[in-house]
């Protein structure tokens, strides 16, 4: 299954690239082509973040401190 996903991943990508590639993969492998053109449109409707959108410190040191307090709870359940 995992490589399943890796393969419609790769194809995907190729597809929004518009390579030929994809349409000859799709050609021998005709039924994934409704799972693959569903999964094109969805991620058309996926806005692209621009390369420079990182967190913010306050937002990694929230989530830091979150995580953090989340595995202390659990062992202190688990070594209750």
């Amino acid at each position: 299954m995992r490589r399943r996903a890796q393969e419609l991943a790769q194809r995907l990508d190729s597809l929004l690239q518009g390579e030929r590639e994809a349409q000859r993969w799709l050609e021998r492998h005709p039924e994934f082509r409704r799972e693959l053109e569903e999964l094109k449109a969805l991620m058309r409707g996926i806005p692209t973040l621009s390369p420079d959108v990182r967190p913010s410190p306050e937002w990694r040191q929230r989530t830091k401190e979150e995580l953090l307090s989340r595995l202390r709870r659990r062992r202190r359940r688990r070594g209750a």
